[in-house]
């Protein structure tokens, strides 16, 4: 457990600081914490995320989280 929790600060030291703590925020409530989207339907609630959404998490233009679950979404390909 403990080299674990070493790499995970080895990690976390390369992420801005800003997304750490919305990513604690998140995951203090809520596991997962961060979810893939599957045919513009967040994996995490199941509700569909508006197209304008969509786009920007293919084109990762910016971090972006469910409307409903908050959970920050990824684009995984499809």
């Amino acid at each position: 457990i403990a080299a674990l929790r070493t790499g995970r600060e080895g990690v976390r030291s390369g992420i801005p600081r800003e997304l750490t703590e919305l990513y604690d925020r998140i995951a203090t409530r809520r596991r997962p914490a961060v979810v893939t989207i599957a045919r513009e339907i967040c994996a995490g609630c199941r509700v569909d995320i508006p197209p304008q959404t969509y786009l920007e998490l293919r084109r990762r233009a910016r971090i972006v989280t469910c409307g409903r679950c908050q959970r920050i979404l990824v684009y995984g390909g499809e």
